[in-house]
């Protein structure tokens, strides 16, 4: 399990870094229409999501295949164990392990199925491993003098595969959507590197392309 932790942990501070800063929000700007960005947006660094006109996320998927995955046989491999479907509970929707008489993953499906259908994604909401990654940002933000998590602010989303796994560490943003420009705030205060400011956007069709003053560009592709 350490190896799993290492992993996640590292995804946690890699998405809580990337962001660089724009300029100070305007009083002048007219709102746009916040609807034709709301969805996910896959990047190379990292995601972006838009729920509404106030309500987002940034994030980084990372696969994690060799650390937690399912194989054919429908158990659950999480490094450095391999546990057999007796080992863990699941009932269409939630999926629960425990290692000596602890939880270790606890996690609820997006899109509820069959219990035969273990394969799929899943938000990880407790257990030891979403707290000892969320001890683990906390510790890494109180070494380089940032703010702390509040309890709950990461959301972490786990696509369980056979052939491969991937994982994505999500933190809420505040938003103001403009014409062509939007400003965007760490929801949960972070650090300084989370508060993008006032930055520009263009969209066209499926891709998205976001400007900061420090002259650094994302580019996002909008998830299928």
């Amino acid at each position: 399990m350490k190896r799993l932790l290492a992993v996640l942990i590292g995804c946690a501070v890699a998405a809580g870094t990337l962001a660089g800063c724009g300029k100070s929000k305007s009083s002048s700007l007219k709102k746009g229409d916040a609807t034709k960005l709301v969805g996910e947006w896959h990047g190379d660094k990292l995601d972006f999501g838009v729920e509404n006109d106030t309500t987002g996320w940034i994030g980084i998927e990372q696969d994690v295949s060799d650390v937690l995955c399912l194989k054919n046989d429908g158990s659950l491999m999480m490094s450095p164990s391999t546990f057999s479907k007796d080992d863990y509970k699941f009932d269409g929707e939630k999926l629960v392990l425990e290692v000596n008489r602890k939880t270790a993953l606890n996690m609820t499906k997006v899109e509820p199925g069959s219990a035969d259908e273990v394969a799929g994604r899943y938000k990880l909401t407790s257990g030891q491993v979403y707290d000892s990654v969320y001890n683990g940002y906390n510790k890494k933000a109180e070494t380089n003098n940032d703010v702390k998590l509040e309890k709950g602010a990461l959301d972490i989303y786990i696509d369980l595969g056979t052939d491969r796994s991937v994982m994505q560490v999500r933190f809420p943003l505040n938003l103001e959507i403009y014409d062509s420009s939007m400003f965007i705030e760490s929801k949960t205060v972070l650090s300084e590197n989370m508060l993008f400011g006032m930055v520009e956007y263009d969209l066209s069709g499926d891709k998205l392309s976001i400007s900061n003053s420090s002259g650094d560009k994302y580019k996002f592709t909008r998830a299928d």
